[in-house]
């Protein structure tokens, strides 16, 4: 298969996720035309996703050096599939987003790893953040045995109450209250380990984390296959960069969690395009308080 086909399958799939979404929020119900909002994706820049970097070559114009940032292809076609979503009336080239990134990152010591937080106004205008983030030695350690996991498992606590949810949980914009209320009234101020909200919707349905997709791992009970499940784009969850891939390639599958089905020590898997896969564990946040 050619690169051609390739990025035409893509683009198909990105269609269908939006033809998706189109069948879940109607315009009558959810007119966003009126709204305060940027399109936003944040974006890891890491050292290790190459084999070899020269700080000053790698950021020459004439460089080709778009897998140094994370998912770069899948980041450029959510935020298309964003802006052609909410109708903005146009579209960010490849060349144009990697060239804004090179361009902040080329006075930076780039042998450290960076969180870039990209928005796009309905002008056009693009504006990126740099934040210097941990470096991780593999970006798919979530998927890893127990015995050879290196990194944090998160604690993941159960929202207290339904997320309504819109267009807006389902692309990454900046209208992001709903997860910071979320996150003000059940994370625990304090707390030194990593932690999670997982979130849930009106129907009961789990939706997402509020910084992460996230999948349950079930086991068939006649051939005992293990398969990790993430909730479906109709429970209003987001369309990660990391969700779409992983399904793409078959290591998760797509299905509808119930609020009931979800008990204290289930193992899940926690991702995004900056932590790339982690392990979480629910967990009775009355107990982690008490601590």
């Amino acid at each position: 298969m050619g690169s051609k086909d390739v990025d035409d399958s893509k683009k198909a799939q990105y269609e269908q996720t939006a033809s998706v979404l189109r069948a879940v929020y109607t315009d009558a119900e959810f007119d966003t035309g009126d709204e305060d909002f940027q399109i936003l994706s944040t974006i890891r820049f890491d050292p290790l996703l190459s084999d070899n970097i020269d700080s000053v070559i790698a950021f020459d114009d004439k460089d080709e050096n778009s897998k140094l940032f994370f998912l770069f292809e899948e980041h450029l076609r959510r935020i298309n599939l964003s802006l052609m979503y909410f109708k903005f009336g146009y579209e960010v080239s490849r060349d144009e987003l990697l060239e804004q990134l090179n361009t902040v990152m080329k006075p930076l010591d780039k042998s450290n790893a960076y969180k870039l937080r990209l928005t796009i106004d309905k002008q056009g205008s693009m504006n990126i953040d740099v934040t210097q983030i941990p470096v991780r030695l593999n970006l798919f350690d979530g998927f890893n045995p127990l015995q050879s996991y290196t990194s944090p498992t998160w604690n993941v606590f159960l929202d207290v109450e339904p997320i309504m949810i819109s267009p807006f949980t389902s692309f990454k914009t900046t209208r992001r209250q709903r997860y910071n209320d979320a996150r003000e009234r059940v994370l625990i101020k304090g707390f030194a380990e990593p932690q999670e909200v997982l979130l849930y919707n009106s129907a009961n349905q789990i939706t997402e984390g509020s910084i992460t997709n996230v999948a349950f791992k079930r086991t068939d009970p006649e051939t005992f296959t293990e398969t990790w499940f993430t909730p479906v784009l109709a429970s209003g969850c987001l369309c990660g960069v990391v969700r779409h891939m992983l399904l793409s390639k078959g290591l998760i599958q797509e299905t509808q969690i119930n609020l009931k089905d979800v008990k204290v020590g289930d193992d899940i898997l926690l991702f995004n395009g900056i932590i790339g896969v982690v392990k979480g564990k629910i967990v009775d946040r009355s107990l982690s308080l008490a601590f």
